[in-house]
């Protein structure tokens, strides 16, 4: 073999070790820049759905916050109304009780609640407070007792209604419209519904 056949030969085989190590390389190179961009792209997805839930989050506590403030504010509302329109009403059923002071209808009440107290007191001795306004009634109650109790003027307001103290049972009977009134105050609830309308 020549010297020009070996330097050929050298060439062409220098040439395919030449071509087969850059061949490899590349597809070395194209394999570790197809790795790190798999990477990225994993890592911003990652970054993504993260950022995504964290965000939802934020909306979500956002939202319930606001949602809790609305109901608080809708409550508020609601027990200003309650309580302006339960003092309405009262304040209707105290005038109503004024007017049912001035029948003959409270009278016969009186009259009513003052026997059950005599029944119950059975001939003790009876003290009965009235309301001072209630004072031109007291001459017809002292004949319905027969003189078997005595009564009392009180000026504390009790708007209408008698109390009674029996003291040999130690026991104090209120038929007084104030104690009504304050029982009905105590257990009264106003119920309110809500309307709602079907959105189709």
């Amino acid at each position: 073999m020549t010297i020009e056949e070996k330097l050929t030969y050298f060439g062409d085989v220098s040439r395919e070790t030449a071509k087969e190590l850059s061949q490899n390389e590349l597809a070395d190179f194209r394999n570790g820049l197809e790795k790190v961009f798999r990477e990225h792209q994993e890592t911003s997805v990652r970054r993504r759905d993260h950022r995504i839930a964290a965000e939802t989050n934020e909306c979500r506590i956002a939202s319930n916050k606001e949602l809790v403030s609305e109901q608080l504010a809708c409550r508020k509302k609601l027990a200003d109304t309650e309580e302006e329109l339960t003092k309405a009403l009262f304040a209707d059923v105290e005038e109503r009780l004024a007017e049912f002071r001035k029948t003959a209808g409270y009278t016969a009440y009186l009259q009513d609640a003052l026997a059950q107290i005599l029944e119950y007191g059975k001939g003790g001795e009876i003290t009965v407070e009235i309301d001072e306004t209630d004072k031109h009634l007291v001459p017809d109650l002292v004949k319905l007792t027969g003189n078997k109790a005595s009564f009392n003027l009180v000026k504390e307001k009790i708007p209408g209604g008698l109390r009674a103290v029996i003291p040999a049972k130690n026991i104090m009977i209120d038929r007084s419209f104030a104690q009504k009134l304050m029982e009905l105050r105590d257990s009264f609830r106003l119920e309110m519904k809500l309307n709602q309308t079907d959105k189709r």
